[in-house]
């Protein structure tokens, strides 16, 4: 069975359009209002809305937004800090951005799950790091579970 239908694609990606312009406001709020990037906000309308509508397969449904997530997002960002959930673009970039001759500490210990590309920034990092002169200490990484692999973390 295919993922998406192609007998409804074109009718499910005007309803999804229509899902993701109404919605879109919604997004935009909880992203402001949880001290996301505008941009976040964006993309769970595309994924909420269209994304969603393709591949349910479904005559009717309901997605999109609910203005009672602002509290949990908000809660979220605050505890984990909003580079949490952007994965591999995020390590890249604050792993890149250490100056030469750090001493970093990855830490696994509040993380359950990773991607399997977070390993491969990490793994890539780590070997690259004596070359700027930075110290890398790993610790509790070995109860990460990698999605898409059996293996450890690194």
């Amino acid at each position: 069975m295919a993922l998406i239908s192609r007998e409804h694609a074109a009718a499910d990606l005007v309803s999804g359009t229509v899902v993701f312009l109404v919605a879109l406001p919604l997004c935009l709020g909880v992203a402001l209002a949880s001290g996301a990037p505008l941009i976040s906000g964006v993309i769970a309308g595309v994924v909420g809305g269209m994304v969603v509508t393709l591949v349910s397969r479904s005559e009717l449904g309901v997605s999109g937004p609910a203005a009672g997530l602002t509290v949990v997002v908000l809660a979220a960002i605050q505890d984990l800090g909003f580079s949490a959930f952007l994965h591999k673009a995020s390590v890249m970039r604050d792993l890149s951005s250490l100056p030469d001759g750090s001493t970093v500490t990855i830490d696994g210990s509040r993380c359950v799950l990773a991607d399997h590309d977070v390993r491969e920034v990490i793994s890539e990092f780590v070997r690259s790091a004596p070359g700027r002169g930075i110290e890398v200490r790993l610790e509790n990484l070995d109860r990460v579970k990698i999605l898409g692999s059996e293996r450890p973390a690194v």
